[in-house]
């Protein structure tokens, strides 16, 4: 699967390098608007509302809860689920795995030099941004918890501590996380296409599922990592669509009989 990848990027790359007008990707502006688009992801609480803070901890309780009854869930979906039902749930869990995920955005990026095609190109723009972010947040999470996996068969609430054990790194899922945190930011680039949204989140759903029948993770590690992912990829969505409306900007000169001025076009 790796060397069909490796071959596709082989292919993507060329188009990318010699695209006119789409070199963002490498430039200064991209890098500097990437180190301020992780100071706007990590600020977002202070620009929550009433609703937001209402959801953030709707989301923390049940991922508290979560935690309490994860041998339990963990128990019923071991029993329910057969060896040919895991082996055919295993193919969604692909769509979780950063090597999937990245050549995907490049590919993304590849179309939209070709089509010259600017919602595409910040699509996927924001989407690599989204991951590069999701892996820091979730490598330093894994490493500081080092959380047994259900594999492990030593119980949920086994946690080693901070960099004691690299092999036991259940919380958070990293799949859930970054399905999660591309679907958020694709969905928050595209806001006005239902179908983008919905077919996203189902595929992040798919795949967080997969980690839980696959016993790869707990409840609480899905939870937990999809809520990450979605408040990352929320953030970039955002940033990016400030930053895209900004670059929109358009200064219109005008005079009427009481003077001149200037009108902004969005």
């Amino acid at each position: 699967m790796r060397k069909w990848i490796l071959l596709l990027m082989s292919v993507l790359l060329p188009s990318i390098v010699m695209a006119q007008k789409c070199d963002v990707l490498l430039s200064k502006k991209y890098l500097k608007d990437s180190w301020h688009c992780g100071l706007s992801v990590v600020s977002q609480p202070a620009r929550y509302d009433w609703k937001d803070w209402v959801v953030t901890a709707g989301v923390l309780t049940a991922t508290g809860l979560s935690f309490a009854f994860d041998d339990e869930i963990n128990d019923i979906i071991k029993s329910s689920c057969s060896e040919n039902f895991q082996s055919i749930s295993g193919g969604f869990g692909i769509l979780g795995e950063e090597y999937v995920l990245f050549p995907l955005a490049f590919g993304m990026y590849a179309i939209s030099a070709i089509n010259k095609d600017c919602r595409l190109r910040t699509a996927s723009l924001a989407v690599i941004q989204t991951l590069i972010f999701t892996e820091v947040a979730v490598a330093g999470v894994k490493v500081l918890s080092c959380r047994a996996r259900p594999d492990e068969g030593v119980g949920s609430m086994q946690w080693n501590g901070p960099f004691s054990d690299l092999s036991s790194t259940s919380f958070v899922s990293g799949h859930a996380a970054r399905a999660f945190a591309v679907a958020a930011t694709v969905s928050g680039i595209y806001n006005n296409k239902v179908w983008v949204g919905v077919t996203a989140y189902s595929l992040a759903t798919l795949v967080s599922c997969q980690r839980l029948v696959a016993m790869k993770h707990w409840t609480s590690d899905v939870l937990f990592g999809a809520a990450l992912g979605y408040f990352i990829g929320r953030g970039v969505a955002k940033f990016n669509n400030r930053l895209k409306n900004i670059d929109n900007l358009t200064v219109i000169p005008f005079s009427d009989g009481y003077g001149i001025g200037v009108a902004l076009k969005f």
